[in-house]
């Protein structure tokens, strides 16, 4: 968990060192690159993985009734009758991404140092601060902002296109923004550190294993997202992202998988429950985060894919940023995700 940032940084750099030729595969005859495949399906199977902790958590689920079941009706048909509606919550999920992504190893850090007894709220500001300043900042500043920002033009020539434009402006002024913008994140893990030195002097319990993953996941975000190393910056943040999350769905959902799957508690049931619970959503990720860019003859089927794709994203989003909280006590009495 704490070195999976690392391990994905090194995973860019093997795959660096291939050739184009190298990383072709053919499939559906056609042939495309094996890399970006196996990302693009990792980064679904995780996606949906969160239905494990929304839907197959009996607790959880009945707390949101409206939330599992009728938004996700509801917004799957907003994209199928509107394209507008699609679009849009397209450009939003690149976006939502980003902080998601933030917010995950935010959560990660307030667990670590819950572990050790430390107050819910007590830095919990700090911590958002700091990983927005690891994660998000790198990204503004690196060479993929511009891909990033570009997804807002397929709201052009709508009534959206305020949007589109504001896109445009900020591809242009990127930039120019990349040195304040660099500024602004040393000033803010240099805050950081004072501020949570202070608190370790007052009695608070910091982790080391927090200040591992947060050096961990600054020496790669700055790495892959600000210099894009290896020509893989969506690579290693995509992997490391998608591992961490599914670690911790196993990690705090293993009781209830196991129960959904009907096997006891032991060791060769639990192995076998957790490789048929990866089989399941990495067959998802290959079906519609890969398949689907193969089916010519079937462009209904592309069109469908691409709005269950798009809602499952921002339900897992959306999802992940209220079912667990460090704050509320939710995930503290569970086992955190080792070293």
């Amino acid at each position: 968990m704490v070195l999976s940032p690392l391990l994905s940084l090194g995973l860019a750099w093997l795959v660096s060192l291939l050739s184009k030729e190298q990383d072709i595969v053919t499939f559906y005859d056609q042939k495309a690159s094996g890399s970006a495949m196996a990302v693009l399906g990792l980064t679904q199977a995780h996606l949906v993985a969160v239905l494990f902790r929304s839907h197959g958590n009996p607790a959880v689920r009945a707390r949101h009734p409206w939330a599992f079941f009728a938004v996700p009706v509801l917004l799957t048909a907003a994209m199928a009758i509107s394209p507008l509606a699609l679009a849009f919550c397209m450009a939003l999920t690149v976006f939502w991404d980003v902080y998601h992504s933030s917010m995950q190893t935010f959560g990660l850090c307030r667990i670590y140092d819950a572990k050790l007894g430390a107050p819910p709220l007590q830095g919990r500001t700090l911590d958002i601060w700091m990983n927005h300043a690891i994660y998000v900042l790198p990204i503004l500043a690196g060479p993929t902002a511009t891909l990033i920002i570009s997804t807002t033009h397929t709201l052009r020539g709508t009534p959206l296109n305020f949007i589109a434009a504001a896109g445009s402006w900020a591809i242009a002024m990127q930039p120019v923004m990349v040195p304040y913008l660099a500024a602004l994140g040393v000033g803010i893990v240099i805050l950081y550190i004072v501020l949570t030195g202070r608190m370790v002097t007052r009695g608070y319990p910091l982790s080391p294993v927090k200040v591992g993953l947060l050096v961990s996941t600054a020496v790669t975000c700055v790495a892959a997202s600000g210099f894009d190393a290896f020509g893989q910056a969506l690579l290693v943040v995509n992997v490391f992202h998608a591992v961490q999350y599914l670690a911790l769905v196993w990690f705090l959902e293993q009781k209830n998988i196991l129960q959904m799957f009907g096997v006891p508690s032991r060791p060769g049931p639990r192995r076998a429950a957790l490789l048929s619970w990866l089989f399941l959503v990495g067959t998802y990720g290959f079906v519609v985060g890969v398949a689907p860019k193969f089916w010519r003859e079937w462009p209904h089927l592309q069109t469908t894919a691409l709005i269950v794709v798009t809602a499952i994203n921002l339900l897992h989003f959306w999802y992940d940023g209220f079912i667990w909280s460090v704050r509320r006590q939710q995930v503290a009495p569970a086992p955190a995700p080792g070293v």
